[in-house]
């Protein structure tokens, strides 16, 4: 019971404070604990993002089809009709359909791909007499970091502040536990973020496009 509460509190904290959380609490807790947090707020962000997505693409489509007149004036000013605006909305849902089935297996490998991208890229950044790097404990600092997918669920603008958050807070982490700070660290998160996290992306995008085709049909 007091193992629950204090998980609880540690989600708590992480999301509430994110600096103090760093400073203080980080190095303290264990590593399985944070894989767990970092499984959660992905899974749950991919998970809850997805099923908003996609119950706001099926409000879009029935609204399209009741104002039919008004969208295809809207649609002429970005060059697309009415065909194309309907392959994409789909498109769209295939793409909330795939996150969402795929959650829980994004969720568990996510702190490993991403970790893993972050480590190569520290490694190879880094001047040998620099202090050397953990493989273990960078997962760590990619597992507390992917606790801010949770943002993820939040309607538009989730992706991107759920991104920004990673960003942000696997800097802290990294600082914690290495002191590491400069133009090493950011090139090594960015290089990170774009292969685990946008290359991802467009893999399912065109994974979504047969699905979308399914839905068509």
């Amino acid at each position: 019971m007091t193992t629950n509460i204090s998980f609880i509190n540690d989600c708590m904290n992480i999301l509430r404070s994110p600096k103090s959380f760093f400073a203080e609490r980080f190095q303290t807790i264990p590593a399985r604990r944070l894989f767990i947090m970092g499984f959660l707020g992905t899974f749950v962000g991919l998970l809850v993002g997805s099923v908003v997505s996609f119950f706001f693409s099926d409000l879009v489509l029935a609204d399209f089809a009741k104002n039919k007149e008004i969208y295809l004036k809207s649609l002429q000013t970005l060059g697309l009709n009415e065909q194309g605006f309907i392959e994409l909305i789909n498109l769209q849902k295939a793409y909330s359909i795939l996150f969402g089935l795929f959650s829980p297996v994004i969720g568990y490998m996510a702190i490993h791909i991403f970790g893993g991208a972050l480590y190569l890229f520290l490694w190879l950044l880094q001047r040998p007499q620099q202090n050397p790097i953990s493989f273990g404990v960078i997962l760590e600092c990619a597992a507390s970091s992917l606790v801010f997918m949770v943002f993820y669920m939040i309607p538009a603008i989730g992706p991107m502040i759920a991104l920004i958050m990673v960003c942000l807070n696997v800097s802290r982490a990294l600082f914690a536990r290495y002191q590491l700070v400069g133009f090493i660290k950011i090139m090594s998160i960015m290089s990170a973020i774009y292969v685990s996290f946008f290359l991802t992306s467009a893999t399912m995008q065109l994974l979504a496009q047969p699905v979308a085709r399914m839905l068509k049909g």
